[in-house]
């Protein structure tokens, strides 16, 4: 049986071949689960982080350009694991807090309100980051890597890792500034 390459699999993809993308599915499916499952030791958790990122492959399966797939998919899980994780934690942190303090429970559904909300702005500021740059930040500010290690991940020059960072931060104040007024 011939084995057909990932880069064969997602030209065949980028072209609507849905059992391409079954295979490619099958391939990393497993390994990636366990990989995501490393870091949120939750079933349901990593099911889910496996499974958004292969649908939003599907999705922009047109616009891909991706040179080495294993590597692409591999951060993806890892950065969508990563947010998960940090989602729950808030989630468990603020329920804590919440049963330990009586006082707080008196304004509760506001507080979380408030805070969906900005953290729902937050997120939607940064998802119109470009692809890349959104990437490197989140790598950096919310998985807390240092550039070095970020240049090594994403195999591109600590240059590049700074030039991202430095584009994303002044971005995301441009943003906000625009908001504000």
């Amino acid at each position: 049986m011939e084995i057909i390459s990932d880069n064969d699999l997602l030209i065949r993809i980028k072209a609507d071949d849905e059992k391409a993308f079954q295979k490619l599915f099958k391939r990393y499916y497993s390994r990636l689960y366990y990989y995501s499952f490393s870091f949120v030791k939750t079933k349901e958790i990593a099911e889910e982080a496996v499974m958004d990122i292969f649908f939003a492959i599907w999705e922009k399966r047109k616009a891909l350009l991706i040179s080495n797939f294993a590597f692409y998919i591999y951060a993806s899980v890892k950065y969508k694991s990563l947010e998960y994780k940090k989602k729950k934690k808030v989630i468990f942190d603020e329920l804590e807090t919440v049963s330990n303090n009586s006082s707080i429970n008196e304004h509760d559904p506001e507080q979380k309100m408030i805070f969906a909300e900005f953290e729902n702005r937050i997120d939607s500021l940064v998802n119109q980051l470009p692809p890349q740059r959104k990437l490197v930040f989140m790598l950096n500010r919310v998985d807390g890597l240092k550039y070095k290690e970020i240049s090594q991940l994403l195999e591109i020059s600590l240059r590049t890792v700074e030039k991202h960072m430095y584009d994303a931060v002044f971005q995301l104040k441009d943003l906000l500034s625009k908001e504000v007024k």
